[in-house]
């Protein structure tokens, strides 16, 4: 892909909306040939963004690696050209209803290579490509499970940063990203359920969820509808103040994106407003802790999820981390 345009490198973050505003003015300047705007490089990896002369945005990435993935998407196309000893992977959006899906995705590859010492570039892409598969496949909405499930990690989330400052809190909440726990505390790993008022019962979806590696904590939070309570948006509301440093606020913004959570896409939740009523601990990493382990079953078994009663793990309720 030949392109003109020009350069620039950014020193601060890049948030997704001012990568839809670079979109924005290449489409009203392209003519006969695509327009291209270089956003950062680190060593022989750069990235830019463009607009070609059928308006269609992208992004544009020059890597001395491959990618190590290239899944089909039906929203963008994804394609990669050797060129010398280098390689150009190119991403280009099709369905114009995720433009903002799209730039948040590009922003936190801009971000994080800002931030990385990246010695694989294919690699790297990669894996941003696949933690971002399931929201560039295809538009979702939050189901009422996953509303009350992330109305619960943001609680926790809030409550962590009194131990751990913001900016920790935050970059400890990893489940977003698809790592097999909500949270990773330094060497606490802590994986959270919602209990709707009485519920006696919790489902784990993985047998990753319960498979420790370092301290492993289940964390219960019981919830009930309440006017006294807060919405989901509301609850996002509160943190997005407490969260004042601009890299925060980004990165928050990203990973609230990756649970299926935009304000922009007009996905918020529903009006159902809930308050805490109980939160309970449980050492999930005790030999004895009623789970199925990755780690200890047959290799045939490749995927399982299954049904705990919470009235049968009461033995191993311990004190809060925080």
């Amino acid at each position: 892909m030949t392109m003109k345009g020009r350069t620039a490198k950014m020193t601060n973050p890049i948030t997704s909306k001012n990568i839809r505003s670079f979109w924005s003015e290449m489409q009203r300047q392209v003519r006969s040939e695509p327009l291209y705007r270089q956003m950062a490089q680190i060593n022989k990896l750069k990235i830019g963004l463009f607009c070609d002369t059928d308006l269609r945005i992208g992004m544009v990435i020059h890597s001395i690696t491959p990618l190590t993935k290239a899944a089909k998407y039906t929203n963008f196309s994804l394609k990669q050209y050797r060129k010398g000893d280098q390689w150009e992977i190119v991403l280009k959006l099709l369905n114009t209803e995720l433009e903002f899906t799209f730039s948040v995705l590009c922003s936190q590859i801009i971000n994080g290579l800002n931030d990385s010492e990246i010695t694989d570039g294919g690699k790297y892409i990669s894996f941003h490509l696949e933690r971002w598969y399931n929201l560039l496949a295809k538009s979702r909405e939050l189901t009422v499970e996953q509303e009350r499930g992330l109305w619960t990690e943001l609680h926790i989330l809030e409550a962590s940063i009194i131990k751990y400052g913001k900016t920790e809190a935050l970059h400890s909440w990893v489940g977003p990203t698809g790592a097999p726990q909500d949270f990773c505390f330094q060497d606490n790993y802590v994986e959270v359920k919602s209990l709707m008022e009485k519920a006696g019962e919790i489902r784990i979806s993985s047998l990753d969820q319960l498979n420790p590696v370092g301290n492993l904590y289940l964390v219960l939070v019981g919830i009930q509808q309440s006017s006294f309570g807060l919405t989901l948006k509301e609850k996002v509301q509160k943190l997005n103040e407490i969260f004042s440093d601009p890299h925060d606020q980004l990165l928050f913004k990203e990973l609230l994106m990756m649970c299926g959570y935009s304000e922009e896409m007009e996905k918020t939740g529903s009006d159902r407003k809930y308050e805490v009523v109980s939160i309970n601990w449980y050492d999930a990493s005790s030999t004895e802790f009623p789970a199925l382990r990755k780690s200890e079953i047959n290799p045939a078994i490749i995927k399982a999820n299954y049904v705990l009663s919470v009235a049968l793990i009461e033995r191993f309720r311990v004190e809060r981390l925080f």
